[in-house]
């Protein structure tokens, strides 16, 4: 991908310096008014013709649908028929891609509902993650501005991906063997007992 950017970058610089076209026409640096006049759009109404309201309203059902469930769920018996027609829909439906948002948000609502994740604590962290991928976006598209070059998407994300497997693999491992050492209760029960 590098070395690709590399030769589109220099064919575009040849194509600077040059004024005559492949074919041998002369290029004459001309701007061209258009004959309609472009109706200029406010930023509202640019974002209303940009979303798909079909979609989102199909990912916002979706969305309601998962949480009724979750709700649902929760009053039942452990380990009955429902209660694994339930939970086998929900895991199914948590592989596709889209889903994981909801299921991260209707794990912040369960935890909510079962009152184990403060409110403030919720919201510094929302706050920071906002903020932080704000600030992310805005300094790759610096990146990217001055190296000119969009593959520094890829290196960046597969950076990101790597430390953190691998601080979530030592960490891990070391609070495990810790756990371990010291015979501490590890949160491995019967899942049926455990409901």
């Amino acid at each position: 991908m590098w070395k690709e950017e590399t030769i589109l970058k220099k064919e575009f610089n040849k194509q600077q310096e040059t004024h005559v076209n492949s074919r041998g026409e002369l290029l004459i640096d001309t701007e061209y008014e258009p004959l309609v006049p472009k109706e200029e759009k406010s930023e509202l109404q640019i974002l209303c013709l940009n979303l798909r309201w079909k979609r989102l309203l199909v990912l916002a059902t979706v969305w309601v649908l998962f949480t009724f469930i979750q709700v649902i769920k929760n009053d039942l018996v452990a380990c009955s028929t429902w209660y694994w027609v339930l939970f086998c829909l929900q895991v199914a439906s948590a592989t596709a891609t889209f889903v994981m948002m909801f299921s991260s948000s209707l794990s912040v609502i369960e935890f909510y509902l079962l009152k184990r994740f403060p409110i403030p604590y919720a919201l510094y962290l929302m706050g920071v993650s906002i903020l932080a991928g704000f600030w992310g976006q805005y300094f790759v598209r610096k990146l990217i501005t001055i190296l000119r070059r969009a593959s520094i998407i890829v290196f960046i994300l597969s950076g990101v991906i790597f430390a953190s497997a691998l601080t979530m693999g030592v960490i891990g491992i070391e609070t495990s063997i810790k756990m371990i050492q010291n015979h501490e209760f590890m949160g491995f029960l019967d899942f049926c007992s455990s409901q």
